[in-house]
């Protein structure tokens, strides 16, 4: 995915190790590869 081009994104409650994902964080939207890791989430 680069700068500039357009995403589409199924809204789900729950993601899996290594899935990229589309986080909302405060004002802004990003796109990161999903790691839940033993007490934290890592994007």
């Amino acid at each position: 995915i680069l700068d500039g081009d357009y995403v589409i994104v199924e809204k789900r409650n729950t993601a899996e190790n290594g899935e990229i994902v589309a986080a909302l964080l405060e004002d802004s939207a990003t796109v990161k590869r999903f790691f839940k890791e033993k007490n934290h989430i890592r994007l």
